[in-house]
């Protein structure tokens, strides 16, 4: 057995951060590290950070500057007010969080007397942007001026918010469409998704609750990378069928829509091999395809608040893998290891619904 030597550390030296410019991973996991230097983005090659297991009731801003971090761990922390579904969150999801809360932190800095411009510029400087990596323009009636977007495009912001704000979106996001992977629109009052967001090529997430949206455009498809979409609180009465061509979607969000049948949808779900998460609770759905229960690659599957009784309300209670086991014994026999093997938007000419 080779020796292991285990150092536990109570601070990190910054100094010695600044002579390993090429490190690409650091593990400091169960130590007892209270705080991170904010020049830790010193080390430029970092791919991987952990330091997950520790005292930190904080994290620096500086933590989303790394220009090629590919993985994040910070879970098991004594982190101030920090939301626990973004623990073990993926990284890209983290750090849009973190993005977008270092954002609304600058924005609480800023002195009252400097609120009396309905869209203050100043807070959206070239530098501001490019420290925080998104533009968050949320509860506003204006549209963001010309002067913020050109700062924006120039900062390569990787997160827009421009949530509970009655804005139009302008085709400026265009412009993002290198940088841009998440962007939320909630409660704006749009109708129609505008066709330029399917040019943000890197888009990963996209959150469009609380709208009045009954479709979205087909140009979404140019969205490959999409991996979470959330249409919650929508008007929709099916599952629009450009979902089906996010083929790396792992989060699908349609609860509280108006959702009827799943008839021409389970042959698509089944397509979105990468889908973990499924949630269409609260909607109006009258029957289960038991087709749905071939989705064994799924984490979580809400369907609660629907009209069906079968399932029963004991049978959801106990999770996705029990509710998606009594719909594969729905099935014939010759059909139960079928699934994930259709084609896009397959035609089927039979359904099994559970009575």
């Amino acid at each position: 057995m080779k020796p292991k030597i285990i150092f536990v550390f109570k601070e990190i030296d910054s100094a010695g951060l600044n002579s390993q410019p090429f490190l690409k991973e650091v593990i400091l996991q169960s130590n007892r590290i209270k705080e991170l230097p904010s020049d830790i983005t010193s080390l430029s090659s970092l791919q991987i950070l952990d330091v997950s297991s520790n005292n930190l009731s904080r994290l620096p801003s500086s933590i989303v500057d790394f220009p090629n971090l590919q993985l994040l761990r910070i879970m098991n922390n004594p982190l101030k007010n920090f939301p626990p579904q973004f623990m073990k969150a993926d990284t890209v999801r983290l750090l849009g969080y973190l993005r977008e809360r270092f954002a609304y932190e600058l924005e609480a800095m800023i002195p009252e007397d400097d609120h009396s411009d309905p869209v203050p510029v100043a807070r959206f400087s070239l530098s501001q942007l490019r420290r925080c990596g998104g533009l968050v323009h949320t509860n506003s009636e204006e549209d963001v001026p010309d002067e913020v977007w050109d700062n924006a495009v120039k900062a390569q912001v990787v997160v827009v918010n421009l949530s509970h704000s009655k804005q139009f979106l302008s085709n400026r996001v265009v412009e993002l469409a290198e940088s841009l992977m998440e962007l939320h629109l909630v409660d704006t009052g749009m109708k129609e998704l505008p066709p330029c967001v399917g040019k943000l090529r890197e888009l990963q997430i996209l959150i469009l609750d609380q709208n009045h949206l009954s479709d979205l455009c087909p140009e979404l498809a140019g969205c490959k990378y999409m991996k979470e979409l959330s249409l919650s609180c929508n008007r929709f009465s099916e599952i629009p069928l450009v979902v089906y061509q996010l083929r790396l979607l792992r989060t699908l969000v349609v609860s509280n829509n108006k959702l009827s049948t799943l008839e021409l949808a389970w042959s698509g779900l089944l397509s979105l091999q990468n889908l973990d998460t499924l949630n269409l609770s609260n909607n109006e759905i009258t029957q289960l395809p038991a087709q749905l229960g071939l989705m064994t690659h799924l984490k979580s599957f809400e369907v609660t608040g629907n009209k069906f009784r079968q399932p029963s309300y004991q049978v959801l209670s106990k999770g996705t893998e029990t509710v998606l086991a009594y719909l594969r014994n729905k099935l014939p026999e010759d059909k139960k290891e079928e699934g994930g093997g259709l084609e896009k938007n397959e035609p089927t000419s039979v359904s099994y619904f559970i009575a």
